[in-house]
Parts: structure tokens; C-alpha cells; sequence
């Protein structure tokens, strides 16, 4: 952990642990349909490597920057299913003014895989990487009082995050916030 510039901060970090019963859902192949999911549990050993970057431009303006690696050793399993091997996180948060907030937030996700059955035969299917952009505009009444109005995978990409469940395309929600 350490600064490299006055408003530039990092933090790395190395981790191993073994996690017991570390839980994975694999989809249920006895339905027709394949979906829903069972939950699998196994021994693993975990290797992570991080990586956080921040920076305050001003005041109000907050970027961060996130890397993880993920190494999976199974006891049992051969995968860590539906687990990406990556993460990569940009997100921002700018003070357009005293009233008015955006949120902006870019999620990378490696590969993971999938196990299935094909004939009583087990079959590995790689999931592809996949990115997701989202937006909030945030306007701020009162101190009580918001509204908002939110952008979810604005590049309107085609992914699967579990398998055989396609992701939602754009989605816009706008609402309000009252706090007491």
C-alpha cells in the first residue's frame, strides 16, 4: 500500500488460503430445461492477486482501478464453476455540481466455465469474458430527497454470466430516494 503521486494511491496485495466447502452453482442437467442450479461445494486452494489504483482529481472526482487474478487449485472439481479467472474494475464518481452526481462503472470478467452432462458424460463449457458498462445520474433535492435514473450494460452486450442464462440487454431504471 503506498502513494505513487499526491492523489494517486495503490494498494497491491498477494493472498493464498484454503476455503472448505467453498460453494460453486453448476446447473441442474436432471430437468428438462437445465434451468436451475444445484450447489456444489469442494476444497480449494485460492491464489489472488490484487491490484487498486485511486485517484482523487478534485474534491469530488474519485477514480479507482481494480485488478484481481484468480488461481484455483480443487480437490475434487475440475473447475471453480461459473468463477472468472479476472476481474477488471474502472469506476468513477464526479460531482458535476451540488446537486447533480454520475457514477460510471466498467466490469471486465474473464473466462469461467460451466459443467454440464451430455449423455451421462460430463462436459466442460468455457463461458466467454464479458464487459458491462453502467451509468447514474444522481440529482440531489434535498437533503432528503433524490432522484435518479440508471443505465445498466449500456453497450448492450450479448453475454453469459451463468450458463444457458443470457444476460438482460440495456436497462434503464429511474427512481427516488427519500431518507428520513
Amino acid at each position: 500500500q503506498g502513494k505513487l503521486a499526491e492523489k494517486l494511491d495503490m494498494r497491491l496485495s498477494l493472498s493464498q488460503r484454503t476455503i472448505e466447502n467453498f460453494a460453486m452453482f453448476v446447473n441442474d442437467t436432471s430437468i428438462v430445461f437445465n434451468n436451475s442450479f444445484n450447489v456444489l461445494y469442494d476444497e480449494v486452494d485460492v491464489l489472488q492477486a490484487s491490484a487498486l489504483f485511486s485517484f482523487e482529481a478534485k474534491e469530488n472526482t474519485h477514480i479507482h482501478l481494480g485488478l484481481n487474478y484468480f488461481g484455483y487449485d480443487m480437490t475434487n472439481e475440475l473447475r471453480a464453476w461459473h468463477r472468472p479467472e479476472f476481474t477488471l474494475n474502472l469506476a468513477g464518481h464526479f460531482a458535476l455540481s451540488e446537486k447533480f452526481h454520475l457514477k460510471m462503472q466498467l466490469n471486465t470478467f474473464g473466462k469461467s466455465y460451466a459443467r454440464t452432462f451430455n449423455n451421462a458424460q460430463l462436459v466442460v463449457r468455457e463461458l466467454d469474458p464479458y464487459m458491462d458498462v453502467n451509468m447514474e445520474l444522481e440529482y440531489y433535492h434535498t437533503d432528503h430527497l433524490s432522484f435518479f435514473l440508471k443505465g445498466n450494460n449500456l453497450l448492450n452486450a450479448s453475454y453469459e454470466k451463468w450458463h444457458n442464462y443470457p444476460n438482460q440487454k440495456i436497462t434503464i431504471l429511474g427512481g427516488l430516494s427519500y431518507a428520513f
